[in-house]
């Protein structure tokens, strides 16, 4: 497992937040692991999941360009779980950068969602 500096950027509805964090990357697995603000997010690369997992909940995106998405969250306390569709509009996975563009059906905003991370 490597070290790694991350820098995050998301962009919804006009608004841009931006984080920086460090994490971990299992190379074999292309798995990325890092805490963002009061989340833990793991990025499954290869299968395009991201999950965030808070203390409240934990929320799962499945992206796909060539099947249906879906966007599933469970709450923790309740311990009920529900999924929305999900449009994949972009997604690219390079080197150190994975970067998705979606938006939940039922949602007019999009979401632009960039990863990025080096090995420290």
């Amino acid at each position: 497992m490597l070290k790694v500096q991350i820098k995050t950027k998301l962009i919804a509805d006009n608004n841009e937040m931006a984080s920086d964090a460090t994490g971990s990357f299992q190379e074999e697995k292309e798995i990325l692991t890092f805490q963002d603000q009061d989340a833990k997010i793991t990025i499954l690369l290869k299968d395009n999941i991201l999950i965030r997992e808070t203390p409240e909940a934990i929320l799962s995106y499945k992206f796909s360009l060539t099947t249906p998405s879906r966007f599933e969250v469970f709450v923790k306390d309740m311990q009920k779980s529900g999924s929305l569709e999900l449009m994949t509009e972009q997604l690219s996975y390079e080197e150190n950068r994975y970067e998705v563009v979606y938006q939940l059906v039922g949602n007019e905003f999009k979401h632009h969602y960039i990863v990025e991370w080096r090995i420290i």
